[in-house]
């Protein structure tokens, strides 16, 4: 066995496809702690000439990974390598995981930027869980009572997508803070109904008449949304739950989750209720906001209510809202599909595309809620809106 690990070494140092080396990486979990193991996961880090490219820094920051980091940065030649594959890896998962696994203080701040700008939400959700590990609530809490709306909201919308209840305390405070704008504290508000501990100080706050009326739509709006039916029916007698066509209550999620609707009735509501207008399906429809074609395998039906209930609570980043002020006085208003130095495309509604030049442009403006529209529901009867989810189950 003590051969096996050097053994695994010199494959995954030699001319392999990338692939297979994530194959021998996982073999070499396999092996028992030894000194050989050890010396052999040091060698892929320190001791190969890597060329720097994916595969090379793959496998130097996977045994990193497998290391015990206790002794390591005391060797200030080791040291030096760790810092050159960390700034290699910077805004990836393996970035978070190392700055996690090596305690590097210095990089925290760079968790925070990471939390706040990356697209890929596994790489959210560890970079917030780390700092809070490492008790940078601080951290946290200065940005997310960052008077600037894109960074306070930004801040605030990682924080809900965490689901982290050590987010609570700091929530609260901001909830509190009157210099932040509407757009930041309704965030703060989808943040704590994440987690059942933010869940019930909310409705407590709710109740003591202290949450400012402006906030109370989107609260009544996150409310009806929960699981919890006892915490949705005490926030019903205080706040106004949103309602569906005709005036008619939406059922809980819990009800909702139970209902059985028709996939063919559900096709026709998503013609009628205009869907198509800004969504592709199966290559019909407008090429606007996402492409809903394989939806199914990429939401469960719980997401799908909730994104017509409140499509502004989870917004992709590609999606992100922009309205752009031009030289000559026009405002475009859409999401950013590419940027360079020079031009800027913007894609509006109807799916028209805007291609800018950068000497153009005034000012930019990131907004924080969602080009879907709010209230879709009032469109919809209850079984609309069952038959129509179940339709958008069926697109896989």
């Amino acid at each position: 066995a003590a051969v096996t690990a050097s053994y695994l070494s010199r494959i995954l140092s030699s001319d392999i496809p990338s692939l297979e080396a994530e194959r021998f990486l996982r073999a070499l979990d396999f092996q028992p702690p030894s000194r050989d193991k050890t010396e052999a996961l040091e060698s892929l880090v320190f001791d190969i000439n890597y060329d720097e490219s994916d595969k090379s820094t793959l496998i130097a920051l996977e045994a990193l990974l497998r290391l015990d980091g206790t002794d390591i940065l005391t060797d200030t030649g080791k040291r030096n390598r760790i810092m050159q594959l960390v700034e290699n890896a910077h805004g990836t998962e393996q970035f978070v995981l190392i700055v996690s696994h090596y305690k590097l203080e210095n990089f925290y701040p760079d968790l925070l930027k990471i939390a706040l700008s990356s697209t890929d939400q596994v790489v959210v959700i560890k970079a917030i869980t780390v700092l809070f590990d490492f008790d940078q609530t601080g951290l946290i809490g200065e940005s997310l009572n960052n008077e600037e709306s894109e960074i306070g909201s930004t801040t605030a919308a990682a924080l809900a997508l965490s689901r982290d209840s050590r987010s609570v305390p700091i929530l609260l405070e901001a909830l509190g803070n009157e210099n932040l704008n509407t757009d930041t504290q309704s965030q703060i508000v989808r943040a704590l109904l994440g987690t059942s501990r933010g869940s019930e100080s909310l409705l407590e706050i709710v109740k003591a008449g202290r949450l400012p009326n402006r906030l109370k739509e989107i609260a009544g709006k996150v409310f009806s949304n929960s699981l919890n039916v006892s915490l949705r029916d005490q926030a019903a007698d205080y706040l106004p739950i949103p309602t569906m066509r005709n005036g008619e209550a939406i059922p809980s999620m819990t009800d909702l989750l139970v209902y059985t609707g028709n996939r063919e009735r559900g096709e026709k509501v998503f013609q009628e209720a205009t869907c198509s207008q800004c969504h592709v399906v199966n290559g019909e429809g407008t090429d606007f906001g996402p492409n809903l074609s394989k939806i199914g395998d990429k939401l469960s039906r719980r997401g799908l209510y909730q994104s017509v209930l409140d499509p502004s609570a989870g917004i992709s980043p590609t999606y992100t809202q922009h309205i752009i002020e031009l030289n000559d006085g026009r405002e475009i208003s859409g999401y950013i599909t590419s940027e360079t130095s020079n031009k800027i495309n913007v894609k509006s509604a109807g799916g028209i595309s805007n291609v800018l030049n950068s000497i153009e442009i005034k000012a930019k403006h990131e907004l924080p809620y969602s080009i879907m529209p709010n209230n879709l529901q009032m469109q919809l009867s209850i079984d609309d809106f069952v038959n129509l989810v179940e339709y958008m189950v069926s697109l896989k």
